[in-house]
């Protein structure tokens, strides 16, 4: 039965709109390899709708068929209920190999949207812990303060085991970066590196896993700060634009704390809520 399903790859272009694309009519070509694609027969949906304007409930209605009202995910609960009906999970039951990668720091393993994945890659974390889960389960079932301790310091100097060291350090970073994060916090970040990271990875991944798969890829290219790499930087910019300008003050204006935002029956919708950016 296996044999015969097709893989799946599911990708996410975080905020993108269809009023944007030239797929759509936009006077713009912003999206001539999407068209390729047309012509060769690939199918155009024309009615699609956002159920949020935000990433985790957007999200979650994308892995559940759901609307927010019925997932439960929204700006007072930002997890993901495992006990839903998710894709991932549906499709693990049929045999597909299932993997992730998320470039959004709210879609993640700590929000439980790694449920029903096989593997789940987070190319930007949220919390620099989340990269010693398996460490932090097991510091956790100790029951001081002390033998934790103990238990980081006999493991780096008796089995040379560096990674309970770096947990410590990690740790010790992450009260720091929760802290910073209350004061300020944005999705919005430079996205371009992890962009080539994402694919990079992706390359080597997909020779190496079972057949059929179904992967899922968030991407943050389309996402603020919207600055892309060269040449696309002055590809859609207006012609009187002072492109060094621009581009030395695009991370200055991005970091401006949000305090409201559009709503958009045509957008991908994963705006942060005013809540976490406070003035």
């Amino acid at each position: 039965m296996s044999k015969s399903l097709p893989n799946i790859i599911l990708i996410l272009c975080d905020t993108l709109g269809a009023k944007h694309m030239s797929l759509y009519g936009y006077e713009t070509k912003t999206t001539p390899n999407l068209e390729k694609l047309v012509e060769d027969g690939w199918a155009v949906y024309t009615r699609c709708f956002a159920p949020a304007p935000w990433t985790t409930p957007s999200h979650a209605s994308l892995f559940t068929g759901l609307y927010p009202s019925e997932h439960g995910t929204h700006g007072g609960n930002f997890f993901l209920n495992s006990n839903l009906n998710i894709i991932a999970t549906l499709l693990q039951q049929v045999s597909y190999f299932t993997v992730a990668f998320s470039n959004n720091g709210m879609i993640s393993r700590f929000f439980k949207f790694d449920t029903g994945f096989s593997q789940f890659w987070e190319m930007r974390h949220l919390f620099p812990l989340a990269r010693f889960d398996d460490v932090n389960k097991e510091i956790k079932n100790l029951n001081s303060r002390k033998e934790r301790l103990l238990k980081v310091l006999n493991s780096f100097f008796q089995t040379k085991e560096d990674k309970y060291l770096k947990f410590l350090i990690n740790s010790l970073w992450t009260n720091i970066y929760k802290f910073l994060l209350r004061k300020n916090y944005s999705v919005a970040w430079d996205a371009t590196p992890f962009s080539k990271k994402t694919f990079k990875q992706l390359s080597k991944l997909i020779p190496t896993i079972p057949q059929p798969y179904f992967a899922f890829i968030n991407l943050m290219q389309t996402h603020g700060k919207y600055n892309p790499p060269s040449p696309y930087s002055s590809t859609l910019t207006p012609k009187n634009q002072n492109l060094p300008i621009f581009g030395h003050f695009s991370p200055v204006i991005s970091d401006v704390p949000t305090t409201f935002f559009p709503i958009s029956s045509t957008r991908g919708g994963t705006a942060m809520p005013a809540a976490l950016n406070p003035k």
